[in-house]
């Protein structure tokens, strides 16, 4: 043994003096010891990153102390960090070994730092989510040298709307550079691509500052036909003074950098109390509904700052009230919408009536600045299976062949980090996002068998029962009212069962035991609030012991107090209001 020690560390001395590629291999580490440098040619905070966690992940998998050079050359073999590669898009990035240089390179910092990430998933690491990741021990690291990755995300802007997908540290792993609803990414994970999605017309009417300006201003806000007054809730866009007032707010923000590069929502607030006003009724009527107002609104913003604030964006958002596209309207090219549809979410967008008739339509207005706000959740029940996970795939290459701009996936927000399969959720999203044209079943798989180790068979299983079982009903809709539109109680009993037999085959392996644990929350969701509505019976026809229902709340109880989950769904009880609830005997779906 000692001999091999020896001769181990002899020949890896002699492969850093000389070069790192043996035949048809580049080496980064053999025998636990380094085989070449790493060299970073900037100063950028994102470049010195992605090299430092090359060389963290390096030394966890190997042992290896590698090397780390910024700002000059080394002969020898050597990884090198280039992140001013001409001709590149911005996110686009290339790994290649060249020589004696295994040369990861980019449009931009951030693009070698997803190089990075790439490269130590291709040596085996797997980032499953912020607190499930798996980093192989391997004493040789190496790839092939002919080994090449040309990669360039599908849309230029990506937010996965989930708690795990607004985890700073988690987001450069998964190519995620959406910041809405968060704090900025700092520079040295990547930065971000800024998108304004914020309902309250360029912030005039937001908080405390709207309840002061109605007080000052009633006549810039709705007037309603019904109360025969104006309204807090909407503002009448067709006042040149609330479009002068949402210009001088714009350039107050840009006023100390007017080249800086970002986006300014005008969008109505989330209610359709529009302004009924003479003149916006007549205009509304006369280029066929509410999104005219909000659009002509965009139009007369965008077309006042254009000169002075060239690289600033107005955006707005298309959705219910506002969701059908004017008849015969244009917007100013540097208008975006952001377009939105509650839907059928079992079948691909292009066969719910009228999706693409709209999308189109609003793809020709915007001159293509569309972008997407979608949905993969059940809002009433967060918790509760909701078998469109997969959808994603087939939604998202529809909506690069449409040429859209960038995506937001709407899942569960803070206070609900165990919905159905968030991880998986989220973890999927942003590989698709990148790429779409994957195959979402691989992906899915490749999850189950990374995140949940030896309870992967029974969990593909739950997968495919679910997908089964909405292929039958070809119906969901985020806003569906419990997991018994679309499964059996059967099913739902073999769910559960799926996941205790998961538990048992992670039994000793902390990691994947707890991923599973964290799966099984909502099957124990379904179970609960479905025993008295034919779970029970199901059980007992299938001679399935299932614990009695207070047993079941024990457990729901215990893993969402570990996991600090507090949301129930939209417009439902609490967690703690829920579980109080299901103790005295109420039923929280029943009737519905």
């Amino acid at each position: 043994m000692k001999r091999i020690m020896i001769k181990c560390l002899l020949f890896a001395t002699a492969v850093i003096s000389t070069s790192a590629v043996r035949g048809a291999q580049f080496y980064i580490a053999s025998c636990g010891r380094a085989s070449a440098s790493i060299v970073v040619n900037s100063d950028a905070p994102a470049t010195k990153f992605a090299a430092s966690e090359l060389a963290r992940y390096v030394k966890a998998m190997s042992g290896a102390d590698i090397q780390v050079v910024v700002g000059r050359k080394t002969g020898g073999a050597r990884v090198e960090l280039d992140d001013r590669l001409k001709g590149a898009a911005s996110e686009e990035f290339f790994i290649e070994v060249k020589g004696s240089a295994l040369t990861l390179s980019g449009g931009s910092p951030r693009a070698v730092l997803y190089a990075v990430y790439e490269l130590l998933e291709h040596l085996g690491c797997g980032f499953w989510s912020p607190i499930n990741e798996t980093v192989p021990s391997r004493r040789d690291l190496y790839v092939d040298s002919a080994w090449k990755v040309s990669a360039k995300p599908a849309f230029a802007w990506r937010q996965v709307h989930s708690q795990y997908g607004y985890n700073m540290k988690w987001k450069p792993k998964m190519r995620i550079n959406g910041r809405m609803w968060t704090s900025a990414t700092p520079e040295n994970l990547g930065g971000w691509e800024a998108m304004d999605m914020g309902q309250s017309l360029g912030g005039l009417n937001a908080g405390e500052a709207g309840k002061k300006l109605f007080a000052e201003h009633p006549d810039w806000f709705a007037w309603r036909e019904k109360e025969k007054k104006r309204v807090r809730q909407q503002m009448c866009t067709s006042n040149d003074e609330v479009v002068t007032a949402v210009v001088a707010r714009i350039r107050s923000k840009y006023k100390t950098n007017p080249a800086k590069t970002g986006y300014v929502s005008v969008s109505m607030r989330d209610n359709d109390k529009t302004c009924q006003c003479e003149k916006c009724r007549k205009f509304s009527k006369r280029h066929g509904g509410a999104s005219a107002l909000i659009a002509d609104c965009a139009n007369r913003v965008g077309r006042a700052i254009a000169n002075d604030l060239p690289n600033v964006r107005v955006v707005f958002l298309a959705y219910w009230i506002t969701g059908n596209p004017p008849k015969d309207m244009v917007l100013e090219p540097n208008v975006t919408v952001c377009w939105a549809m509650l839907r059928n979410f079992a079948v691909p967008p292009s066969k719910v009536p009228g999706h693409d008739t709209a999308l189109n339509r609003w793809r020709a207005l915007a001159h293509d600045n569309v972008v997407i706000w979608d949905y993969n959740a059940q809002f009433k029940g967060f918790l509760l299976p909701t078998p469109i996970i997969d959808m994603m795939g087939p939604g998202l290459r529809e909506y690069e062949a449409k040429n859209v701009k960038g995506v937001l996936m709407q899942m569960a927000g803070f206070g609900a980090p165990l919905m159905d399969f968030a991880e998986l959720r989220s973890w999927l999203c942003a590989k698709l996002m990148w790429n779409p044209r994957q195959d979402e079943w691989a992906l899915m798989q490749q999850w189950c068998d990374g995140a949940c180790g030896a309870g992967a068979s029974a969990v593909k299983e739950w997968l495919e029962l679910r997908r089964a079982a909405r292929e039958r009903k070809c119906r969901y809709g985020p806003y569906d009212p419990d997991s018994l539109h679309v499964f059996t109680p059967k099913e739902l009993v073999l769910g559960y069962e799926l996941m205790l037999k998961a538990l048992g085959a992670t039994e000793g392996d902390p990691r994947t035991h707890a991923q599973v644990r964290r799966l099984s929350l909502s099957p124990i969701t379904a179970l609960i609030c479905n025993y008295n509505r034919g779970i029970s019976a199901a059980a007992k026809a299938d001679k399935v012991a299932i614990p009695e229902r207070e047993r079941l709340i024990d457990e729901f109880e215990a893993i969402c107090a570990e996991y600090k989950v507090t949301s129930f769904g939209e417009g439902m009880p609490s967690v703690p209001e829920f579980i109080k609830l299901m103790r005295g005997g109420g039923e929280l779906l029943k009737g519905k």
